[in-house]
């Protein structure tokens, strides 16, 4: 049954897509973007050991500024930086308390990730190699349990593959995360389609995949278990959307949604909403 929910990850690589893409910016160019994602409250988590998954004591929500952007520093290769701010809450309980967790709010950055993209082909089709580095940034609340993003630093080397094609385009990329402080290595594949309806709006759709490769020791606190919040060998497969309308060649806007799960590991089951401003230079 496909069930409407959001990663909250969104999380672990960013609301977008872009960082994922094949394509890099000319040197001297540029594209930034400011975002804001609101996760209403939840307290259902897709759970493999769980036949239906988990319900938690309390529920939670989320909301996340995030900024994203690129830079072309020669003519190939581009860094990239993501740096999200998150306020969690958890709310009252509402079933029988199992663990001592506490209601309340952590605001708090989220992990920052900091990239390079090189583009290796060139030739109709794209062909680049990127590597992500996620810094140990966040921050954790034993009281509440809650969590802004994962305690270890995680490099991410991938490749993405694409072209344009006409009015529109699609690419694929996949890559495999190496974390530290004992978390499980992870595999990121996907692809993101999309169509030039008009010469100002694009509609696109995208499918990602992170599995847990569950090969690491670590022991999250009962707490964060409970929460859900950045926990080892969460993985998940969704399907989602995305929106996009420029008001001219530098400015426009973004929307981007979760639309559907086909499977999922300690991650929650909530709708979501992403609404952005971006600028290109």
């Amino acid at each position: 049954m496909y069930r409407f929910f959001l990663v909250l990850i969104v999380l672990i690589f960013g609301v977008s897509l872009q960082a994922q893409s094949p394509w890099t910016q000319e040197q001297g160019s540029g594209f930034g973007q400011f975002s804001l994602i609101s996760i209403p409250p939840y307290n259902t988590f897709f759970d493999n050991m769980i036949d239906g998954g988990r319900v938690s004591e309390r529920r939670y929500s989320e909301i996340i500024t995030q900024i994203y952007a690129e830079y072309g520093i020669l003519g190939k290769t581009t860094l990239v930086l993501d740096a999200p701010f998150k306020i969690l809450s958890a709310g009252e309980l509402e079933n029988a308390p199992i663990l001592p967790t506490e209601a309340g709010t952590l605001a708090a950055l989220g992990n920052i990730r900091l990239g390079i993209r090189q583009n290796i082909l060139d030739d109709g089709l794209q062909l680049t190699a990127q590597l992500m580095a996620e810094l140990p940034t966040g921050r954790y609340d034993d009281a509440t349990g809650l969590r802004t993003g994962f305690d270890a630093l995680t490099l991410l080397p991938m490749l993405s593959v694409g072209g344009g094609f006409g009015k529109s385009y699609v690419y694929g990329y996949g890559g495999v995360g190496f974390r530290t402080n004992e978390y499980s290595t992870i595999w990121n594949t996907g692809f993101e389609a999309g169509f030039n309806a008009s010469e100002q709006f694009w509609a696109m759709i995208f499918f990602d995949v992170m599995q847990s490769l569950e090969n690491g020791n670590r022991i999250d606190p009962p707490n964060n278990l409970e929460s859900g919040f950045y926990v080892n060998n969460q993985s998940w497969a969704s399907l989602g959307l995305k929106l996009l309308y420029n008001f001219n060649d530098n400015i426009g806007l973004s929307f981007s949604t979760t639309l559907s799960a086909f499977a999922g590991n300690q991650v929650a089951e909530s709708p979501s909403l992403a609404i952005g401003v971006f600028t290109e230079w």
